[in-house]
């Protein structure tokens, strides 16, 4: 394709766009549809990272009533923006039609305050056009192009184009019964104006005077609750007796960062109780616009935005995540897929098995096993296939030049597979070993017991000292203690289980005397302690 042709086929996509965009422009119902639809059609046709519509407030200030954004950028909407910059430099540019053109915040010079605000919103590249309403210019606001990825030359051409953009929402805005309101508001007390350019972007806006805790709540901010207008009155108990317990310290706390000046917005999310008794998640921003003489906070003004969609589906994320760590953690240290005759189809190490703890299969168990243990865990698979039985055994052999133990589960997938879970048990053989050789030395029994959420227990470890004390092997209880329970005498059997219930439920240490008795009617009197430990499942 030509350069001429190039240039030919892009002309014919920019009036496509403008004819698109006037179009929809002429077709939206309301306000909010108005803005929304230049600032995408804005976006796209320029292709930025953002685009949105600045509403100009009579104190100078502003708030963004529509954006459109790429994935990965900060979202404005909403945003009650202070900028001491503008009312001082900008405003009466803007009001004569001038445009705004910064093509890297990095490097080209720009006032302290503008810069901050513009880093703030991750800008590098900005271009700025005035919204004029009217023959005798009535400056409704900004349309605001920004590139954030990188600095961006604009050319004439895009210049032109944005404010063609920005002469159409101008006319659309005289004719609709919306530009009326508009040029009402602008007439009318500065809270009507505020409230009007907050709620068109669909959030409850509120009022605050800190001096008397007289409150204005927005129709927007009552409905949002479940409320009509009369059920809320303007005070700001109304607010305080709905936040939750939970979010109270912390709400507070960012009210008074901000008017302390240690916070340029207060911005937090937090929940309100409903009409209904719910809550609802809402994302709250504001800014002080008025200081008594003596510098203490005046006049509080903010939006609240319902978040409570965006909070269910970060939770269902949150409890995704949640299942899947403990998937991996209970994942044993290494997981085969193996034919019945050996052959490895997958290999899978978990991700907090320790480096070069496992030798990669390439394609047989061969590869690491020993002639003798090969053939045991072949006859294991043999087995699992064929009964479908879970088979589980201990093998040790000498891995990378020690002596290792490792536990082999191994469960059936279908006639010719099965899944090998393969455990390393080392450290737990060495540190029983351990306890063997300390317990030979020490009278009575080690023991490790657990009392699980039904109320069945089991010793999971016990000495050999076990067999003097209560006449059973430690193999004979490490899946069941009810052996133990029955050596022990009749009429100590209730303040042992009582003893035992009150330990694990304070976690204070258990001491208990009492009496065992042995099938030759023999008695011995027993003392035992443990120090109880909470489990993860209680």
């Amino acid at each position: 394709m030509s350069l001429t042709n190039a240039n030919e086929r892009y002309l014919e996509d920019i009036l496509d766009g403008i004819t698109s965009l006037s179009l929809q422009i002429n077709d939206a119902s309301n306000l909010t549809d108005l803005l929304n639809i230049t600032v995408q059609q804005a976006r796209a046709l320029l292709n930025g990272d953002r685009a949105l519509i600045y509403q100009v407030l009579p104190d100078g200030d502003g708030v963004v009533m529509a954006e459109s954004v790429g994935e990965g950028w900060k979202a404005t909407l909403g945003e009650l923006i202070g900028d001491p910059c503008f009312s001082r430099k900008y405003a009466q540019l803007y009001q004569e039609g001038r445009c705004s053109v910064i093509e890297d915040t990095h490097t080209q010079p720009m006032e302290p305050c503008y810069a901050d605000l513009l880093a703030r919103m991750q800008v590098r590249a900005n271009l700025v056009m005035p919204i004029l309403v009217d023959s005798q210019p009535h400056l409704f606001g900004l349309l605001i192009m920004q590139q954030c990825d990188r600095p961006r030359q604009w050319q004439p051409s895009e210049i032109s184009l944005l404010r063609n953009i920005t002469t159409q929402l101008g006319i659309a805005l005289h004719s609709r019964t919306e530009c009326k309101q508009v040029k009402e508001c602008s007439i009318k007390d500065d809270s009507e104006r505020r409230q009007f350019a907050l709620e068109s972007c669909g959030d409850g806006v509120w009022d605050w005077n800190v001096q008397t805790n007289e409150v204005f709540f927005s129709h927007r901010w009552k409905s949002m609750l479940g409320f009509e207008d009369i059920e809320i009155k303007n005070c700001f108990s109304e607010w305080d007796i709905r936040i939750h317990p939970d979010d109270r310290e912390k709400a507070y706390a960012e009210i008074g960062k901000h008017f302390r000046g240690e916070t340029q917005q207060y911005e937090i999310e937090n929940r309100l109780q409903c009409k209904d008794g719910s809550y609802k998640w809402i994302l709250a921003r504001g800014r002080i616009f008025s200081r008594t003489d003596d510098g203490s906070p005046l006049r509080f003004v903010g939006t609240h935005v319902d978040i409570s969609d965006r909070k269910r589906s970060e939770l269902a994320l949150q409890q995704s995540e949640a299942r899947q760590r403990a998937i991996l953690t209970a994942m044993p240290d290494l997981l085969l897929r193996v034919s019945h005759d050996g052959v490895c189809l997958d290999f899978m190490a978990s991700s907090i098995t320790e480096k070069n703890q496992f030798t990669h299969i390439q394609s047989h168990l061969s590869e690491v096993l020993a002639p003798e243990l090969l053939q045991r865990q072949l006859q294991a698979i043999e087995q699992a296939i064929a009964t479908k039985e879970l088979q589980i055994y201990d093998h040790q052999f000498i891995k990378f030049g020690q002596l290792a133990y490792e536990e082999v589960r191994i469960t059936a997938i279908n006639d010719k597979e099965a899944l090998v879970m393969v455990r390393d048990i080392t450290t737990q053989i060495e540190l029983r070993h351990r306890l063997e050789e300390i317990s030979q030395h020490i009278p009575g029994v080690i023991y490790q017991y657990h009392l699980r959420t039904d109320g069945s227990s089991c010793f999971p470890y016990a000495s050999q000292g076990i067999r003097d004390i209560y006449n059973v092997f430690p193999e004979d209880v490490c899946e069941d203690a009810s052996m133990v329970f029955t050596r022990i005498y009749p009429e100590d059997v209730e303040l042992v289980a009582q003893t035992i219930s009150e330990s694990s439920q304070n976690l204070t240490v258990w001491q208990c005397e009492y009496r065992v008795q042995f099938d030759d009617e023999r008695i011995i009197w027993v003392q035992g302690r443990a120090t109880p430990q909470r489990q993860v499942d209680g």
